[in-house]
């Protein structure tokens, strides 16, 4: 089917005008345009950068062929450097601050003339900045930036070699080749650390001078000094310009120009170098000789002096737990401990003598605790002795026991004490332990002894007291003990073990009473007679008991009647305060032994057995008791420092009285205990000087040795230094000092002699 021709024509119409805009269009993108209008340069277009201030302007004269209508001027510099130098345009010289982007305003006819300024510029050399109007370059201006002509004025004059030394002036020349003058900020970097620094101005075409004088703090790595200074390369010596409008301010990150610095920086001058570098090898070699005698004989012989030590802490600890012993023998045996302990010290153990010293210290120990042994053995054999006393054993046994205990107490307590003594004090001692042991035990000896005692005693009775009245009043008041023994046959050779104690006890009472029909019958003063009369029946009281102490007790009241003083009378003197303490030196010093007693003025009570009924108990002032009329004690002064002595002390000393009921002696003006006081001070030992004579005399001939021995070694171990570093050549020369048998030889000679 054929289209109608009407719109054929149409269709035809419409391809046509298309056709003739497509041709249309072509022409006009093939038009040129038409150039924008731009100002050129005419003549030239640099600016040099004065060094002083990173600034630097020049006058651009700029024309157009097309007059111009405040268009914008703008530039932008070529570098790579941060922060990138600013540009800024004004019209003239006089006038204010530039700007970056400058309206330009000119005709065809006549020359535009504009300053351009740069600033901020840091980096030397010759670069240009792209000039545009409107965004459209037109043209470069070149930038020039003048190498620092600033040189060391030495042999080589890129590199300065130093040689610095603390607190000392070093002096580095810098030639100055640029005719322009230069104030810069300096610093010298040595290792890292900024050691001096200043400002200065070099003249133009001249020379200026730095003075360095480096602080070197002290420290131990720079001991090496001493002995070795090495040069070194990798320092710097940095030149800053000072900042416009400052005169010390400066921008670190920017040095002008940095000059490579080898140098050498030694905390001590050439001859205290010197000096010093021989003394400290003196001292290495001192300290290796020191060190092998340290390890040779002082730690030996302060195992030695430890181990002597505890032997003298464990004769303290056994000393304080002795009960029985008394005080004298307690406090020799404390003050022979201090004397052994202070011996100890006496000598260092560096010393030569130490080692006799600690030979003798320790035969001291081994007598101390033998001594203390003995002391114990006392101690635990008096504690058998009153378990055995509840089973009521013979009171002559119990007698026997006590006196040999108190003989061994009489030679252990001897300030000098011989091998013989401790031999008898110990034979003392095992026979008391064995008849201990032995009380209620079948004992033919005793038994036979028992028999002859029990025989004679009667038989002397029989003849010589049975008729007696005094007598026959205590047989009456107590016929047991003359019935006992009278029912022993006459032809009795031994008792048995069930009748020890009965006949020991009966024999012990009947020689009592026959004491006292003797010491009545042998006076004539009635008052003696009728004190005696009073105090029968006290006796017959502890008569009639059957135990040890009920004995004792009346041996003691029969020893009173002897004396005619009884315990009332002594607690009516201490009342009216005749009696008073003595101490015994009179000077009491640290450390040294006392005697203390309570001394009556009357020489009868001084003497009497009546005191025995009474308890003394003493108070030293120094947290330390005692009891007993006559004691031993000795104070220790606190000191206050390792070398000063301590000062006197006063010291209370007091002392109480319990009578024999065990009740506190009441002084009726006070209604207080009854106390005698007499303060004691104590002084000081003689003051040992921290440097005596024989502190000097070793100190003098240990100095002596070292010296000697260590200047013959000081040329080889410099050598060791010179050839190694630092560590490795103070090891090095140790290690010679350390090795020196003369040094060893000099200083081991022990001397043994007392």
């Amino acid at each position: 089917m054929r289209p109608p021709l009407p719109f054929l024509k149409t269709v035809a119409l419409f391809a046509l005008l298309l056709t003739s805009s497509a041709i249309a269009f072509g022409q006009e993108q093939n038009t040129p345009a038409k150039p924008a209008a731009a100002p050129t340069i005419v003549g030239p277009a640099e600016v040099v950068v004065d060094r002083n201030t990173g600034t630097g302007s020049t006058v651009l004269r700029l024309r157009s062929t097309t007059p111009l209508n405040g268009g914008a001027l703008t530039g932008v510099v070529n570098t790579d450097t941060e922060p990138r130098p600013q540009l800024t345009f004004k019209g003239d010289q006089s006038a204010g601050a530039g700007e970056a982007v400058y309206p330009l305003t000119t005709d065809s006819k006549n020359f535009a003339t504009v300053v351009a300024t740069v600033t901020g510029v840091k980096q030397a050399g010759t670069f240009d900045a792209d000039l545009a109007f409107e965004g459209n370059n037109f043209g470069k201006l070149k930038i020039i930036y003048l190498p620092f002509a600033v040189t060391v004025d030495g042999p080589d004059p890129n590199k300065a070699d130093l040689a610095l030394v603390g607190g000392e002036v070093t002096r580095i020349t810098l030639k100055n080749d640029d005719a322009v003058a230069y104030p810069i900020i300096w610093r010298l970097n040595v290792g890292g650390s900024e050691i001096c620094g200043d400002q200065m101005t070099l003249p133009a075409k001249g020379v200026g001078v730095i003075q360095c004088r480096p602080s070197v703090p002290f420290s131990l790595t720079r001991l090496q000094d001493l002995f070795k200074v090495e040069s070194t390369e990798g320092h710097s010596l940095l030149l800053y310009p000072v900042l416009p409008g400052s005169n010390a301010t400066f921008d670190k990150s920017s040095p002008w120009k940095i000059i490579p610095v080898k140098a050498s920086l030694s905390y001590f001058g050439a001859s205290s170098q010197q000096l010093l570098g021989y003394a400290g090898i003196v001292a290495v070699l001192i300290l290796g000789g020191l060190t092998s005698l340290l390890l040779s004989q002082a730690l030996p012989n302060r195992l030695r002096r430890l181990n002597i030590r505890d032997r003298l802490d464990d004769v303290a600890r056994t000393t304080a737990n002795l009960t029985n012993v008394g005080s004298r023998l307690q406090v020799l045996l404390r003050l022979e401990r201090n004397r052994l302990e202070d011996l100890l010290r006496s000598r260092n153990t560096f010393s030569p003598d130490f080692a006799g010293v600690a030979a003798r210290c320790n035969e001291g120990t081994a007598r101390l605790e033998s001594r203390v042994a003995l002391a114990q053995q006392i101690d635990v054999a008096l504690n058998r002795l009153q378990q055995k006393l509840t089973l009521g054993p013979p009171p002559s046994q119990i007698a026997a026991i006590d006196a040999l205990i108190e003989d061994a107490k009489v030679l252990l307590s001897k300030n000098e004490l011989t091998d013989k003594d401790l031999e008898a004090a110990q034979s003392a001692i095992t026979e008391a332990t064995k008849r201990c042991d032995m009380l209620n035990e079948p004992d033919e000896l005793f038994g036979q002894a028992l028999a002859k005692r029990v025989l004679d005693v009667a038989g002397d009775i029989k003849t010589n007291f049975a008729n007696d009245p005094v007598f026959q009043k205590l047989d009456t008041a107590l016929p047991g003990p003359y019935k006992a023994v009278q029912r022993v046959p006459a032809n009795t050779l031994t008792i048995v073990p069930a009748q020890y104690a009965e006949l020991d006890l009966a024999v012990e009472k009947l020689l009592l009473m026959k004491e006292y029909v003797l010491l009545f019958e042998g006076t004539q003063d009635q008052q003696m007679l009728q004190r005696l009369d009073q105090n029968r029946g006290k006796l017959l009281d502890y008569l009639q008991l059957q135990s040890w102490p009920a004995m004792r007790s009346a041996r003691l009241l029969m020893r009173q009647m002897k004396d005619d003083v009884y315990s009332q009378r002594v607690g009516e003197v201490l009342v009216k305060r005749l009696a008073s303490i003595v101490v015994k030196p009179m000077r009491a010093y640290h450390r040294a032994p006392l005697e203390l007693c309570v001394c009556f003025q009357s020489e009868a009570l001084e003497k009497a057995a009546a005191r025995e009924d009474w308890t003394c108990q003493w108070a030293f002032g120094d947290q330390m008791s005692e009891t007993g009329w006559s004691v031993s004690h000795y104070f220790e002064l606190q000191r206050n420092g390792r070398f000063k002595p301590p000062p006197a002390r006063d010291y209370p000393v007091k002392a109480t009285f319990l009578d024999g009921n065990g009740d506190v002696l009441i002084d009726p003006a006070t209604k207080e205990p009854l106390t005698l006081e007499k303060p004691v001070t104590v002084f000081p030992s003689r003051p040992q000087p921290l440097f005596g004579d024989r502190a000097r005399t070793e100190l003098v001939k240990l100095m002596a040795a070292l010296f000697i021995a260590v200047f013959a070694l000081v040329s080889g171990a410099r050598e060791q230094l010179m050839k190694l570093d630092i560590l490795p050549g103070i090891i090095a020369v140790f290690t010679i000092g350390f090795g020196a048998d003369t040094i060893k030889n000099l200083l081991t000679k022990n001397d043994t002699s007392p």
